[in-house]
């Protein structure tokens, strides 16, 4: 095979790779050195369609990213904090119920195999924890993820509008990728 076809497929994995992140929430590559360094990014902005995790939002948002980083010699540990909020509707969704066994929720939520519909713009936390290792001006990161946004629901009734229930819980994602570099230029994502 062609080393163009294999950097080519490359680039294609490492682009499908990287469509799950947000747009507003950048990925950095800095390879650490044998000092401490803190960086911080604050960025603010409009995403039109906004995608969370493949899933469409199905509304603009206004976003607020703040994301600080701490290197020390090969390791990189991040905290990134997210506020979104939505062109329609944000943070707690509304739906109805009426009062019966089992209830029946209106709009009624999708089957328990369907993939999940995206929640609602809101907060968002974001930990990372990378572990950087370097031979003959190769750059091999190894990442870990955890994610977490809050999902809070109201249920009201249908026949009164009287609030009925509050429920809430939250979306976690835990993610694990290896990143190859050479020199300054990123390789792939997987």
């Amino acid at each position: 095979m062609k080393p163009r076809f294999i950097i080519l497929g490359a680039l294609l994995v490492a682009a499908a790779a990287s469509a799950q992140l947000p747009v507003f929430d950048v990925d950095d590559f800095v390879a650490p050195g044998d000092g401490v360094m803190f960086v911080s990014r604050i960025g603010t902005g409009y995403v039109a369609n906004l995608i969370d995790g493949y899933r469409p939002v199905e509304q603009n948002a206004l976003f607020v990213h703040l994301a600080n980083s701490v290197y020390w010699s090969n390791f990189q540990f991040d905290y990134k904090r997210s506020e979104v909020r939505g062109s329609e509707e944000s943070g707690r969704a509304h739906v109805q119920s009426r009062r019966c066994s089992p209830p029946i929720y209106f709009p009624t939520p999708p089957p328990r195999d369907a993939t999940p519909a995206a929640p609602l713009p809101g907060s968002r936390d974001t930990l990372q924890f990378s572990f950087y290792r370097r031979q003959s001006g190769i750059v091999l990161r190894t990442r870990a993820t955890y994610e977490r946004q809050a999902i809070d629901t109201t249920v009201t009734s249908i026949t009164n509008g009287d609030d009925v229930a509050k429920l809430s819980g939250d979306e976690q994602t835990f993610a694990l990728d290896a990143d190859l570099a050479f020199g300054r230029h990123l390789f792939g994502s997987l």
